[in-house]
């Protein structure tokens, strides 16, 4: 497994524990998709903690990639308002995402 995947693994793994205290703790927790795993966790006690951090690296991830295209589309409405300058930072963008998901 990278450094990389370790470490995302990791933090995945800290925040479900401090949630789950926090909700022991009778804590105000936030209605989110972590409560919601964890809910089903409960209802489900076969899960492990690892099958819960599979499944929040999974959201995070998915989260990630999602703001990557919302900003992405933002900039790609700033260029069409923009033509002259737009074509020479699509091209810059284009070859951003391509050297980054070629790494």
């Amino acid at each position: 497994m990278s450094e990389a995947a370790r470490f995302i693994r990791d933090f995945g793994r800290k925040v479900i524990q401090e949630r789950q205290e926090a909700v022991l703790r009778g804590d105000d927790t936030p209605q989110d998709i972590l409560a919601h795993i964890l809910r089903v966790a409960e209802e489900d006690p076969s899960l492990t903690l690892e099958d819960l951090v599979d499944e929040f690296v999974t959201f995070f991830v998915a989260g990630q990639v999602a703001e990557e295209f919302v900003t992405l589309f933002g900039v790609l409405q700033v260029m069409l308002s923009h033509f002259t300058c737009g074509f020479y930072l699509l091209l810059a963008i284009s070859l951003f995402f391509r050297m980054m998901w070629l790494s």
